[in-house]
């Protein structure tokens, strides 16, 4: 069922349900039916006798009076006139019997002596003749018994023709409704089908035609997710397009003055003037080509992590680990000012990437700051007293430009004394892959930078 076509699986299933309530009613109908109109057989039994006894000459009459009894001035021929198909007979005390419709020795015997033994005014009761059942109430008179019954055919008939009359209706209305199931299923599966195409040439990287489905239902929603999708991957390719586009730009240019600096010096000639300055010069474009290349290999090592949650944390003093960065640092600019106030906490951090981000964020202070670096580490809870670690970091440098303030994070945004554009990047990748979060704003004459990070403290140390 499942490996079939959606169309047939809907109109199939469609089929089956419609087939199952069709042959419920044609097993429950009749038996319905037939008990209904065997109540209202009784029903008409007794409304008979009623009509009988109150509209004949007996309803006067009382137990005493045995000569008007043994002639009897009832008519109940007048009875079936009203009566159709009810027959009746009356059992006096004296035993005579009055009937005008002709009964079977057995069966009237057997009336007697229900007759005789009845204790309730008026009761049912039902006896097999041959093929038939015969339907019958004995209600006890002044003058004895009157006993009215019909054969079971009769409701029997009336079960078969109402049943041959309405049996078409359901029929009918299952052929008709065939025409709006198929419909249904070719309604709800031809969505399906185009998203089918969609996603296959999604598959394909064909990803440029947009999905429109003018639906609000579930298969709407689906729809949405996979036109989501496609965006996503189209700004994603172009993002690897551009990515790679700069990524050749930026190794390109100190390739080229390592190779025509060295074709130079195998030439005989010196650009820097002396053998040891022109080394000198391809050495330092060395360095920047192995820093590029390293950052391009941590960037994809934080994609990887994101993906994969394979952060290896350790137990660190966060104060310690900020100091022993600061300490490297303070030589290559002896002059500047660095003012720390920090907080010993004891977390739980990845150490290496920690180190990454933090040496990253000093590096973008030593680069632009003019006289003082200031650092402050402190504790805050946020609005669920959840405790976090919050790392404030100001340089007295230029402020920030506006148009690359909101873009300041992302890949290959550079300021003015920018170097590759993807440190500040990989510093909010290892703050991210923490769960916290980093920006920057214009203070003080100069730039902060925030980087806050939820953890759960081991140790307060005072």
């Amino acid at each position: 069922m499942k490996n079939r076509p959606l169309t047939i699986q809907i109109w199939l299933f469609y089929g089956a349900i419609a087939g199952l309530l069709l042959l419920a009613f044609t097993l429950l109908l009749p038996l319905t039916f037939s008990n209904f109109f065997t109540e209202e057989a009784y029903q008409s039994i007794e409304s008979s006798q009623i009509y009988l006894l109150n509209n004949s000459p007996y309803a006067k009459l009382n137990s005493s009076d045995e000569n008007k009894l043994k002639t009897p001035p009832i008519d109940i021929d007048d009875a079936k006139r009203h009566f159709t198909h009810i027959n009746h007979l009356v059992l006096f005390k004296n035993g005579d019997i009055m009937s005008v419709a002709p009964i079977s020795k057995e069966l009237l015997q057997q009336i007697k002596l229900e007759a005789q033994a009845q204790q309730a005014p008026v009761q049912r009761y039902s006896k097999p003749v041959l093929t038939d059942k015969v339907l019958y109430v004995i209600r006890k008179t002044d003058f004895g018994f009157l006993i009215s019954y019909i054969g079971e055919t009769y409701p029997s008939n009336l079960v078969k023709r109402l049943f041959n009359q309405i049996i078409f209706i359901p029929l009918i209305i299952f052929l008709i409704s065939l025409f709006p199931s198929i419909w249904l299923a070719r309604y709800l599966a031809r969505p399906l089908v185009n998203l089918e195409k969609h996603v296959k040439n999604i598959a394909d990287r064909n990803w440029y035609t947009p999905i429109k489905l003018e639906r609000k239902d579930e298969i709407g929603k689906l729809g949405q997710s996979i036109e989501h999708m496609r965006q996503r991957l189209v700004q994603q390719e172009r993002a690897q397009q551009a990515y790679l586009q700069h990524i050749s730009h930026e190794l390109k240019t100190p390739v080229m003055v390592i190779r025509s600096y060295a074709q130079a010096i195998q030439d005989g000639i010196y650009p820097q003037g002396n053998l040891s300055s022109t080394i000198k010069i391809i050495d330092e474009e060395g360095k920047r080509l192995e820093k590029r290349i390293h950052n391009l290999l941590l960037l994809q090592k934080l994609e990887y992590l994101a993906t994969h949650d394979k952060l290896v944390k350790d137990t660190l003093d966060i104060k310690t680990l900020i100091e022993e960065i600061v300490e490297r640092l303070r030589a290559q600019r002896p002059e500047l000012i660095w003012s720390l106030n920090l907080i010993s906490v004891d977390v739980e951090l990845d150490r290496e990437q920690c180190t990454v981000a933090l040496e990253n964020i000093l590096n973008n202070q030593l680069r632009y700051a003019n006289n003082t670096i200031e650092i402050k580490l402190s504790l805050t809870k946020d609005s669920t007293q959840n405790s976090k670690v919050l790392l404030h970091v100001w340089n007295d440098g230029p402020s920030l430009e506006p148009e690359i303030m909101n873009s300041l994070f992302q890949k290959f945004v550079k300021g003015i004394k920018g170097d590759f554009g993807l440190g500040l990047n990989i510093v909010q990748r290892i703050i991210e892959l923490h769960h916290g979060k980093i920006w920057a704003a214009n203070e003080n004459e100069g730039v902060a930078f925030y980087l806050e990070i939820p953890v759960k403290l081991n140790q307060i140390k005072d």
